[in-house]
């Protein structure tokens, strides 16, 4: 009855949840795109010319990852804000704050999962351009070819899980505390 309840409020809050969506899939194709690049054999080769290219390339991959989980963060506590009053009214009807913690939780959960395979898909393309653009710096051939990186997949899912999880456990955490008065004036 949960799982039937927290789609059928995904779907009700689709319009609220568009910004949220657009920006978790943008987040998963930047992660992507960046350990695509770190895992690209061009690039690697690259980095015999330049020894410290791959070094930047992943720590600017590091610095993706710390902004999109702070955003990630944010646009979670923000759609807690947007949807307070629901949620309090959902305590006031007698459900328990760890029922309606769990809800959310699972609102966002399948939201993130989708987000996250449009992200890895949309994020191949990303990873064409940002290759594209570094093999034409050095005046190398470039060709289009779409391929899914495994590791890049893997260590995406890990970043992902670990923002994810982060920012789902403090939300969870908030309505796990927070009482009727404070949800409906959230």
């Amino acid at each position: 009855m949960l799982f039937n309840l927290s789609l059928r409020n995904a779907r009700r809050q689709a319009s609220n949840y568009l910004v949220y969506f657009v920006t978790i899939t943008m987040a998963a194709a930047l992660i992507y795109a960046f350990n695509g690049l770190v895992d690209s054999k061009e690039i690697a080769g690259l980095g015999k010319l330049m020894e410290n290219l791959p070094l930047v390339i992943t720590l600017a991959s590091i610095v993706v990852v710390g902004i999109m989980g702070w955003l990630v963060h944010y646009t979670m506590r923000f759609m807690l804000m947007k949807r307070s009053r629901e949620l309090g009214t959902y305590i006031l009807m007698g459900i328990e704050n760890r029922q309606v913690a769990r809800l959310f939780f699972m609102e966002n959960l399948i939201i993130g999962g989708i987000a996250l395979i449009i992200g890895c898909l949309s994020g191949n393309l990303i990873f064409q351009g940002m290759r594209a653009m570094l093999l034409n710096l050095f005046m190398l051939q470039f060709q289009f070819r779409f391929q899914l990186s495994l590791k890049a997949i893997g260590l995406t899912l890990l970043y992902f899980v670990l923002i994810y999880a982060f920012a789902l456990w403090r939300s969870k955490r908030r309505i796990r505390r927070m009482k009727i008065h404070g949800l409906l004036y959230y």
